[in-house]
């Protein structure tokens, strides 16, 4: 069964990893440094990796984009009406959006005049599922400690 972390890594596997230049992400963003110079390949991979989770992590570290992931896991939906179910403006709707792309959690597709979002992957809404249960899990801990 194929999932994302498989996939990431076929995808980083693909990078061209030689002496001069030791690829952390992809080539266009390839960097000699003295951290990574004279690494393993299996440890760039890794790195790789690590840095694709913070990435994704630090974009989903928002209550706002944690609420547009959540409406998009509905459906797909334009800028405009993500806005308003937010309660956001269009502008830094479309900020929150931009982070999201970034981290290659939701695509677009344009619909005429429209740019409509969505989910990126069909992980998505089973790992927000997740995430959500288990903050609500903790939640439920914590008031229990702070009651009792």
């Amino acid at each position: 069964m194929e999932t994302p972390w498989s996939n990431i890594l076929k995808k980083i596997r693909m990078y061209h990893i030689n002496a001069s230049c030791f690829v952390t992400v992809a080539p266009a963003t390839c960097s000699k440094t003295p951290e990574n110079a004279g690494m393993h390949p299996e440890r760039t991979l890794k790195d790789a990796l690590y840095e694709q989770v913070a990435r994704m992590a630090k974009a989903m570290a928002s209550p706002k984009r944690l609420e547009l992931i959540e409406l998009l896991c509905q459906a797909p939906k334009s800028v405009e009406l993500l806005a308003r179910e937010v309660g956001i403006s269009v502008k830094l709707t479309s900020a929150h959006l931009k982070a999201l792309r970034a981290a290659r959690l939701v695509d677009t597709e344009r619909q005429g005049k429209n740019i409509i979002y969505r989910i990126a992957s069909p992980e998505i809404p089973r790992f927000w599922v997740l995430l959500r249960t288990l903050a609500e899990d903790r939640l439920f801990e914590l008031q229990n400690v702070l009651q009792g």
